[in-house]
């Protein structure tokens, strides 16, 4: 059903705690993806698909005709991951803009602490009166009116311009997520398996059966996935694109393991395997952060850091089997 939506937002965020102090009774939390589609008239009407876990809304928003905040006719429908897919293909997207929110009930208004990947942090107000109600609602919060912002988050990512390998990097994280998590996951597994076996027995047949067992341990992740996601209500298609992701990420490390371990000898293909494993962790990671727009030295320093604790960690088993058993 149509609702006329009255918004603005400033930067002079308060914390949750403070605004509850002033009287706001806390709604909700969570994390957000919202995805613009392209079409005739995108610049004055959007059309957005939100997509909060497992559900999808679909909402059409008119003109803007505020004076002072955002003011547009809203019509929400739920609909399924199939037509999301469906209408994203048909459409094509403007932007995707993804964020953290913690929303509260003021009085007759609604506000939410907005964290927004790559633009920041907002105190956006929304009301179903007027304009007014949302200048009331600053002046008894005591935020700053000059502060106010009328443009909506697509306005602003807009205005950033990023440069394209940027865009592209944020338009395939999400599509690439369940591989990338597959790839360091399948990747840190092996190399743990390898550096045990290694240790214990330094034998080849049995550092080539546990890179075996790391590819056998990616079907049984990859039914996890599958069945976690079809618990969350995912349709099947979904939790299978998820399982399947993390399948082909999980088996193509230690698929690629095999290689060194064939040609090479035992001692080489150790010191191969954990060089490409631990090369390969750290650029993913840099990838990850160059799309975030986070510092990539601290996150790949600190990647590597409990990737060197996994490892040493498995040394010190395989040290300990081969006392034991050897």
């Amino acid at each position: 059903m149509a609702r006329v939506e009255y918004q603005a937002k400033t930067r002079q965020t308060m914390t949750k705690n403070e605004l509850i102090a002033r009287g706001a009774e806390p709604l909700s939390s969570g994390h957000s993806t919202d995805i613009y589609l392209r079409h005739p008239e995108w610049r004055e009407v959007s059309l957005r698909i939100r997509v909060e876990g497992s559900k999808y809304t679909l909402a059409t928003k008119g003109r803007d005709r505020g004076s002072i905040a955002r003011v547009k006719e809203i019509d929400e429908r739920e609909i399924s991951y199939d037509e999301a897919r469906r209408l994203r293909h048909e459409h094509g997207e403007i932007a995707r803009i993804q964020f953290d929110y913690e929303m509260l009930k003021f009085g007759d208004a609604i506000i939410s602490l907005d964290e927004v990947e790559i633009l920041g942090c907002f105190l956006e107000v929304s009301s179903v009166d007027s304009e007014e109600k949302i200048l009331e609602t600053f002046d008894a919060l005591g935020l700053d009116r000059g502060g106010l912002i009328k443009w909506s988050y697509l306005d602003m990512m807009l205005e950033e311009k990023l440069p394209e390998w940027e865009s592209a990097l944020i338009r395939s994280r999400e599509k690439v997520s369940m591989l990338t998590f597959g790839i360091i996951s399948g990747t840190i597994t092996t190399l743990g398996l390898v550096v045990c076996e290694y240790f214990a027995t330094g034998s080849k047949a049995a550092i080539a059966g546990g890179i075996f067992g790391a590819l056998i341990d990616a079907c049984s992740d990859a039914f996890g996935i599958y069945e976690s996601r079809r618990s969350e209500g995912c349709g099947a298609s979904m939790a299978l694109r998820h399982a399947l992701g993390t399948l082909a990420g999980k088996m193509g490390m230690p698929a690629l393991f095999f290689v060194p371990m064939a040609l090479c000898s035992v001692k080489t293909a150790v010191i191969i395997n954990v060089s490409v494993g631990t090369t390969m962790i750290a650029v993913l990671n840099v990838a990850g952060a160059l799309a975030n727009r986070v510092p990539w030295t601290k996150q790949v320093a600190t990647r590597l850091a409990i990737s060197a604790f996994i490892l040493a960690f498995s040394v010190g088993g395989g040290l300990l089997v081969h006392h034991m058993f050897g």
